[in-house]
């Protein structure tokens, strides 16, 4: 019986299996298999001749982006809108069968647009070259779903199962759960906070089913049965943001397109309309956290021609090690102009943290 097999398997169970206190730790248990699994299957994916040369994008610009979603919503279409690049457009389903990279740029910054085949259900077992797209997927910092807005809840959901099963979480954090693993002495465990869904005996069984059989647990979240499995796999898992388009909004009542606009991280757009794409563009540029910023040498001016872009750690020892890692070595203090600061040319240290367009000047003990 192959992986699929097994994890269709397993699913099935799961799903036939009424959740109560008597059958949460044989669904516990369950669930710990399926991740290893699907875990197996990610790597399969990865090594197996997946796809060809048409999925192994280049990786351009400074972020890659991906429109991600099924067959006939308009990705094509919004690339084409907002790079100028022609990707192929048809009134059928799968018009695109590669990835079609293009650049956008916000704001100076060059972001790598993918445009991806339409995905079906059953995607992430390989259904449709499911596989080989949600490959590229892994490989993105921020995932765009466009979807229909008349079935938006309906794909919304199916989408990111089918991301879920593929080992990517969307819009999560990794768990706050430390595990250290030692030789001997047994699984020790603490909390720094109440835990409302396991109890430490149940812990410990699911500890041993993810082949964890000696060393110290330390959970810092009320995490749930799935984060505290995840928590054992976090390696294999890809933890990544996302924001959400609903297209083709010029065929909704105005209330279905006020509760769609009131969703977060979503844009309520008509591409072939031409509503609201720099919102979409000014939204993927917000939601992969950037900041730019400048660098002046010493005496000299500020280099405002070329930024450096920091993601989400955005201190001045991230610039520093940006920039070349003797800087931290041999670091002597940062003069700070921006907002950042509460006056002009301020003197800080590695940990100071910066904020978008900061004019900073590295001192170190060469300068």
């Amino acid at each position: 019986m192959g992986i699929a097999e097994r994890i269709a398997d397993i699913e099935k169970e799961i799903g036939r299996t009424q959740i109560n206190k008597a059958t949460e730790r044989h669904l516990g248990m369950l669930k710990s298999q399926l991740v290893k699994l699907r875990a197996q299957l990610v790597e399969e994916a990865s090594q197996g001749g997946g796809g060809g040369p048409q999925f192994d994008v280049a990786r351009t610009g400074d972020a890659r982006v991906c429109l991600f979603g099924f067959p006939s919503v308009g990705k094509s279409s919004l690339l084409s809108k907002l790079t100028g690049y022609q990707s192929p457009v048809g009134d059928y389903d799968f018009t695109t069968v590669t990835a079609i990279p293009a650049i956008l740029e916000v704001n100076g910054v060059k972001i790598q647009l993918l445009d991806l085949p339409g995905i079906l259900q059953g995607a992430s077992t390989g259904y449709g070259k499911g596989k080989q797209v949600l490959g590229v997927v892994r490989s993105c910092d921020l995932i765009v779903f466009v979807v229909d807005s008349a079935k938006a809840d309906m794909e919304i959901k199916t989408l990111t199962e089918e991301l879920h099963t593929f080992g990517i979480r969307v819009n999560e954090e990794p768990p706050k759960i430390e595990i250290t693993p030692l030789v001997r002495g047994g699984v020790t465990i603490d909390c720094t906070c109440p835990q409302t869904h396991l109890d430490e005996d149940f812990m410990r069984q699911l500890a041993t089913a993810n082949r964890f059989r000696s060393g110290h647990i330390h959970l810092r979240e009320d995490a749930t049965v799935d984060r505290f499995i995840d928590a054992f796999n976090v390696k294999n898992l890809k933890y990544l943001p996302a924001m959400y388009v609903y297209n083709k909004i010029d065929t909704q009542t105005i209330e279905e397109i006020d509760r769609l606009a009131h969703k977060e991280n979503s844009v309520v757009a008509s591409v072939i309309f031409n509503l609201n794409l720099d919102l979409i563009s000014q939204t993927i540029y917000k939601n992969l956290n950037i900041t730019r910023i400048y660098t002046k040498p010493p005496g000299g001016p500020p280099d405002f021609e070329e930024a450096v872009l920091l993601r989400n750690s955005t201190t001045v020892k991230d610039l520093c090690m940006h920039i070349h890692k003797d800087l931290v070595d041999n670091f002597k203090g940062a003069q700070v102009w921006g907002s950042s600061v509460k006056r002009p040319g301020q003197l800080v240290g590695l940990n100071h943290s910066l904020e978008d367009e900061d004019v900073v000047c590295i001192k170190t003990n060469k300068t």
